[in-house]
This record gives structure tokens, sequence and C-alpha cells, in this order.
């Protein structure tokens, strides 16, 4: 009987030790998928944040793309009026040239050549109140392939332009 008992009391501990043991396991799981479950949310509300950023950006670049062809259309033809309604606020125009606010400068340069606009780039900053846009200029007599850079800001509630330049 006393050998039962001791038995029994040994069988008890282990039962406890090994009770003990796997609540703490048990535990340590909890932990790890609350700290995975907040992670899922984390990446969830990124993926989100960087999807609706992506949607704002194509739909900007829809904008902004035709107000860059016009625009790109008036440097080329000197339509300054139409121009002076398109630049970002610092920007100023004369009868020959724009001057940026970085003291870019670009020159009236009338072209009887025909030329064809195709988009190479676009991106919207990420506080989205600038936008950049890259355009190959192909040139029916030139062999070479200019890229006309634009900058965009987000002012007064349309995009204006704020800076042009050229790339080879």
């Amino acid at each position: 009987m006393k050998r039962n008992m001791i038995l029994l009391a040994m069988l008890l501990v282990l039962l406890s030790i090994f009770t003990y043991m796997k609540t703490n396991e048990l535990k340590a799981i909890e932990e790890e998928n609350i700290y995975l479950n907040n992670k899922i949310d984390e990446q969830k509300y990124e993926f989100e944040k960087l999807k609706n950023h992506y949607r704002l950006e194509y739909e900007n670049r829809n904008i902004v793309d035709i107000k860059a062809r016009s625009i790109y259309d008036a440097l080329k033809s000197g339509n300054i009026e139409y121009l002076k309604k398109e630049v970002a606020t610092g920007v100023s125009i004369d009868k020959e040239k724009i001057t940026f606010e970085n003291g870019n400068l670009y020159e009236f340069l009338e072209t009887k050549y025909k030329y064809i606009l195709r988009q190479r780039y676009y991106e919207l900053s990420e506080d989205e109140l600038r936008f950049v846009t890259g355009y190959e200029v192909i040139i029916e007599t030139e062999e070479s392939i200019y890229v006309c850079i634009m900058e965009f800001v987000y002012q007064d509630g349309v995009w204006k332009l704020s800076n042009v330049y050229f790339d080879a």
C-alpha cells in the first residue's frame, strides 16, 4: 500500500511537471500566434497602403499624361498663354524662355518636324504632391531619341509643371 502511494505520488509529480511544461509551451505558442497575427495585420496595412498609392499613381498618370502632351506641344509651338496657366508658382515665362524655380531654363525653339511622344516612366512621390514623368521624343529626322522629363507639383487642386529637362 505504501508502495502504491509512492507510485501515485510520483505519477502526480510527473503529471504536474508535464502539465506545467505543456502549459508553458502553449503560452509560448499563443504569444507567437499573437505576434504573427500582428505581423499579418501590419503586412495587410502596408499592402493596402501600397495598393492605394499605385492606384492613385495610375489615376494621376492618366491626368498628367494628357496635360504633359499638351504642355509639350505648347513648348514646341511657343504657346506662352497656355503655358502660363499650366506652370507652378515660382516659374516665370517670357517670349523666349521659361525659367524654373530651381534655375533650369527652357528656351522656345519651334520645330517643323513631326514628333511622337511615348511615355517611358512615371512616378508619384510618397507624399503624393510631386509627379515625375519621362517621355521618349521620337523625331522623324533624328536617329537618336531624346527623353523629355517633366516634373509636376500638385497646387490648388491641379497638377502644375515645375520643371522640364532633357536626357539623351
